[in-house]
């Protein structure tokens, strides 16, 4: 399959959320010495942006543009308006979301949903692990875009509602409770385990 003929695709961070469960400052978390925000983008090839909202600071990421959340959209699906947008700006034709709090996506993840997509003709194609899909994690055509606004008009602001919307295909990945690769930190007792799974990787042969 020629996955290049379905044109780019830029990866976007989400990071506007507030991190109250965790005490704030979501992407600075430190996670082995490392911030959030530096293991999600690590390894990350291609256009990068990270969305915020406009008050939101970061740590320093080379290589990755900062995007501002429209104001007037709550959660996930204002950062992924502005993804669309940015992504259109530089003729890119995908949209590859990724959170800040998930520091365990699988390296295959962009080609295997973006080889689902095409080979289903779908315009978003979601990850599913454990009986859960993950859109936040999603790969979403730039063409959502208006679909994506008229939703936010409406006050329907759900991810998983705009797949649903406009139609989308699947990739499941197999896992076990304790080694989900789309598993997010949203504790300080999540942040412990995750230092727990690094270390247990670091261990192994």
């Amino acid at each position: 399959m020629a996955l290049q003929a379905a044109g780019g695709v830029g990866q976007v961070v989400l990071a506007g959320g507030d991190g109250r469960r965790i005490g704030g400052a979501k992407p600075d978390r430190l996670l082995a010495g490392q911030s959030l925000l530096a293991h999600v983008c690590d390894g990350v090839t291609g256009p990068l942006a990270v969305a915020v909202r406009a008050d939101t600071s970061l740590p320093e990421i080379p290589g990755a543009e900062r995007i501002i959340d429209p104001p007037g959209i709550a959660g996930p699906l204002a950062a992924l308006v502005s993804a669309f947008a940015w992504a259109r700006g530089r003729g890119l034709c995908w949209v590859q979301l990724r959170p800040c709090d998930a520091p365990f996506l699988p390296a295959d993840l962009t080609h295997s949903l973006l080889a689902r997509a095409i080979s289903s003709g779908a315009l978003s194609a979601l990850p599913e692990s454990l009986e859960r899909l993950h859109p936040a994690c999603g790969l979403w055509h730039v063409t959502l875009l208006a679909l994506a606004e008229q939703r936010a008009l409406a006050g329907r602001l759900s991810l998983i509602g705009l797949a649903h919307a406009a139609g989308h295909a699947s990739v499941a990945w197999e896992a076990a409770p304790d080694q989900d690769p789309f598993a997010n930190i949203n504790t300080p007792e999540d942040l412990l385990a995750a230092e727990a799974r690094l270390s247990r990787r670091a261990s192994q042969p």
